[in-house]
């Protein structure tokens, strides 16, 4: 039996007790849209002791999701985003991925051609609006890659680390293990979102992640 732990102010927003993720300031619970049916994704995010940086990265992305909610099918949409005083913390719902593409391949290994074919055509979509938007995600990677399981659809997450940008970047700032060598030169430009991308499309087709020996560095945020 699914228990109901919080409501939004307004009724709408339901938190069910079953987890689906969690990290060092967030966690994220599966909940339902009392409106629509539809199931969500309920993220708190607590301030008790959050770094000035951790908490630039959650608003950040709750900004650049507030600009293009809704505006891409294949991009994960925000819905709704309002302080909890009383448990210090910042809640925002978005939409729900049963799975993240990690674990598929987790649990399948290497992917089916045509399911690669479909999903692939969908992350590039995502990413075309994005760039076409001068938006770069700069964390590409198989973790923030979202399925939903009952439509098929496929949607970029997590932009923390995304930005608009206007000729190019210089802040050295992603996952290593997927991070184009540019990046460290302290100038680039969106096409670092497409070999993070093709490193994704590497562990879809072998199963496998590639350039492991850089799993050892530090996440570089800043």
């Amino acid at each position: 039996m699914i228990n109901t732990l919080q409501k939004s102010s307004n009724g709408r927003y339901l938190k069910y007790d079953e987890r689906i993720g969690s990290g060092n300031y967030k966690t994220v619970y599966k909940g339902l849209d009392s409106d629509t049916g539809k199931e969500i994704a309920w993220n708190n995010v607590s301030l008790a002791g959050i770094k000035a940086e951790e908490k630039k990265l959650i608003l950040n992305e709750i900004e650049i999701l507030k600009s293009i909610s809704g505006e891409c099918q294949h991009i994960m949409s925000l819905y709704a985003v309002w302080q909890d005083k009383k448990n210090n913390s910042i809640i925002y719902i978005t939409e729900l991925g049963n799975y993240t593409l990690n674990g598929y391949i987790v649990k399948l290994g290497c992917l089916e051609k045509s399911v690669i074919k479909n999903w692939t055509r969908q992350i590039l979509l995502a990413l075309n609006y994005l760039h076409t938007n001068y938006i770069i995600h700069r964390d590409i990677k198989t973790t923030n890659i979202f399925i939903n399981t009952m439509s098929n659809n496929v949607m970029l997450g997590d932009f923390g680390t995304a930005r608009k940008f206007d000729k190019s970047c210089k802040t050295v700032v992603g996952t290593p293990v997927y991070m184009a060598g540019e990046v460290y030169s302290g100038e680039y430009d969106e096409k670092v979102d497409i070999y993070s991308f093709g490193l994704c499309l590497i562990e879809m087709i072998t199963g496998e992640q590639a350039y492991k020996e850089f799993l050892t560095i530090p996440l570089c945020i800043s």
